[in-house]
């Protein structure tokens, strides 16, 4: 290399040499005009033919400009990383959007199926409750008369029960009427009737019918948790009077997520159920679920040209997702084995790709090739790579810092 440069040098010096013994040659006689001009030619030849030898110099050192070094304490202070090229598998994918819920078996709307004023709230919105707990009471002086009519039937029926026993006795020996058991039949019969009727009114009135007596009938209904879970929302305040027709309380239990998503009608011929999804927050793409397929809808919405698909998300995404979120989606429909880089290793630049691969080094540097690669798609992370033939098995990439490597060099 010190050789080329000494060569360079005399050319330069020479040439400027020419250029000053030109103008002198101007001012010489003719005869002797002429064989100074043979001589300059002859020099000339000679400076053409050397520079003409520079040429392979020249594509050696454009050849080696993909070559990059990277001194070891650069490497360390910049927390670089290396890494090698992987086999996965990709998907084709399908996009789809939606919204976190609950089976419907898991949320409910709790109210009175009688009018009455809200007395006391006993729960917040958000609140962990479990069955059977007390989470807001009613008041209303109907509520008072149902359960006395109810003790009196009671006691009703079961001296009309003793009736019908005495007639039917009675009866079986002769005694008296069949006219007078018949009687005493349809009193017990519709005096047990209205019983029954009451007993199930109080039942969805939440009382404790068992324990029901003329000591303790109040006009204070509680209502109580149907099931375990959350309570989503709280629709009245207390002191408000609640039409049957009204909710109180939403509540929803969690212990199984869905996500209802939209799948547009070109897309449906692909889903099968039991594929896996990949779903995501808008707002917070550092956070990934997965679901399957459980329900595809058999029908498609005239409006929007799509339809529904129910996705089961898995249980580890417990306490992140909260029904009513917007979801993002992505259904994998088919699986294709591919190599993949890190998303960091793949550089853009004025639309071509490169990867730095690693080659060697030496006591205090790292030595790289700068390769041009086709990327196809990414995901998770990963990009994947095309015609990589070209790279040998085993071989090392810069996977985290490449970018910063690759601009200083530009």
């Amino acid at each position: 290399m010190t050789k080329n440069i000494s060569i360079m040098n005399i050319i330069n010096n020479f040439r400027k040499l020419l250029n000053k013994y030109t103008i002198l040659i101007i001012k010489f006689p003719s005869s002797t005009r002429i064989l100074a001009a043979s001589v300059l030619g002859v020099f000339f030849i000679l400076v053409s033919c050397t520079s003409e030898e520079k040429s392979p110099e020249v594509i050696k050192t454009k050849t080696d400009e993909t070559l990059l070094t990277l001194t070891k304490k650069q490497f360390e202070s910049s927390q670089m990383e290396l890494g090698s090229l992987l086999d996965t598998v990709f998907h084709s994918l399908v996009k789809t959007s939606g919204f976190v819920d609950v089976p419907e078996q898991n949320k409910m709307q709790i109210g009175s199926y009688y009018g009455g004023r809200v007395s006391d709230i006993y729960i917040v919105t958000g609140q962990n409750v479990v069955k059977g707990q007390l989470l807001l009471s009613f008041d209303n002086p109907e509520f008072i008369d149902m359960q006395r009519e109810f003790i009196e039937t009671g006691v009703l029926v079961n001296n009309l029960k003793a009736v019908l026993d005495r007639q039917q006795k009675l009866a079986y020996e002769k005694v008296s009427s069949q006219k007078d058991l018949q009687q005493a039949e349809t009193e017990f019969m519709i005096a047990s009737a209205k019983l029954k009727s009451l007993r199930e009114k109080l039942k969805l009135m939440q009382i404790d019918i068992e324990n029901l007596n003329v000591n303790n009938i109040s006009s204070l209904v509680s209502v109580k948790a149907p099931f375990s879970g959350s309570i989503a929302s709280i629709l009245v305040s207390k002191g408000q009077w609640l039409n049957p027709d009204e909710q109180a309380i939403e509540i929803v239990n969690t212990s199984t997520l869905l996500a209802r998503m939209d799948v547009f009608e070109k897309d449906l011929s692909y889903l099968r159920t039991g594929q896996p999804v990949y779903l995501q927050l808008p707002d917070r793409t550092d956070l990934n679920f997965r679901g399957n397929i459980s329900y595809i809808a058999q029908q498609v919405n005239k409006d929007k040209r799509s339809a529904g698909v129910i996705v089961s998300i898995n249980t580890e995404n417990k306490g992140i997702l909260v029904p009513g979120m917007f979801l993002t989606g992505n259904i994998a429909v088919d699986d294709s084995k591919v190599s993949v880089l890190p998303e960091d290793a793949v550089i853009e630049i004025d639309g071509r790709y490169f990867v730095l691969m690693f080659l060697n080094e030496t006591e205090t540097d790292f030595i790289f090739k700068r390769i041009k690669v086709l990327p196809v798609r990414s995901m998770f992370g990963l990009t994947e790579l095309t015609k990589t033939s070209g790279i040998k098995s085993g071989a090392l990439f810069l996977t985290k810092g490449a970018f910063q490597l690759i601009q200083a060099e530009e």
